[in-house]
């Protein structure tokens, strides 16, 4: 028996959106359609075509949501060096709160308007750097590279299922076949995710310190 509508969130593109992504973030990406959304909303399906008009719709309206997150609320007073960090941290932490969705919207060529609004930030803090407009491209992207595949890589170690195959067999390797390996085995089998992604924000910032400096120079 269906619950009493009384009872249930007003059906709204907001309601919509949030069903959608924890059904996402609970059963996996390839588990949305209308017919299971309206199913996790207590509602019929045709009901939700009077807010959004297909699935096409919801995935783009989805992607535009979470990307949100990346927009200042208002106007940024910090240095550009602490706006990227600051950039950076957000990013991951978006991808860490959507983790089935990440992937997929990574993937997307859609024209999302918060896509460009991040990167309209991103650029923003580049040009403030004073590098070049060429070098302003080529360091977004590397910061774009970077961060989403550190990104990408988190998720995919989180959501496997535990398995110290790997471990294990590099314990039993020969040492004198691969000293390098077995020299850093018990450092990899202790590592801090915060800390490696500290630490590549880090060496990223102060790559583009070091350009700058020679820029300066030149």
């Amino acid at each position: 028996m269906k619950s009493s509508r009384k009872n249930r969130t007003p059906l709204s593109v907001a309601a919509i959106h949030a069903a959608a992504l924890e059904l996402i973030e609970k059963n996996g990406f390839e588990a949305l359609s209308m017919r299971s959304l309206a199913a996790a909303l207590g509602v019929d399906p045709m009901a939700m075509y009077h807010h959004i008009p297909n699935k096409a719709a919801l995935i783009f309206g989805l992607y535009n949501t979470v990307l949100a997150d990346l927009i200042p609320t208002t106007a940024s007073t910090e240095l550009w060096r602490d706006g990227l960090k600051s950039l950076a941290r957000q990013y991951r932490a978006l991808a860490l709160r959507h983790p089935k969705l990440f992937p997929s919207l990574i993937a997307s060529n859609a024209d999302i308007p918060n896509a460009y609004q991040a990167f309209e930030q991103l650029y923003g803090l580049m040009l403030e750097s004073g590098l070049s407009l060429e070098k302003v491209v080529h360091a977004s992207e590397t910061f774009f590279a970077f961060f989403t595949g550190f990104a990408l890589i988190e998720i995919q170690d989180a959501s496997a299922p535990p398995d110290q195959s790997t471990l294990e067999s590099f314990a039993q390797i020969d040492q004198r076949d691969y000293p390098n390996i077995t020299r850093l085995m018990p450092v990899m089998s202790n590592a801090d995710v915060q800390a490696k992604f500290e630490f590549g924000l880090e060496l990223f910032m102060c790559g583009l310190e070091q350009m700058l400096s020679s820029h300066s120079r030149a």
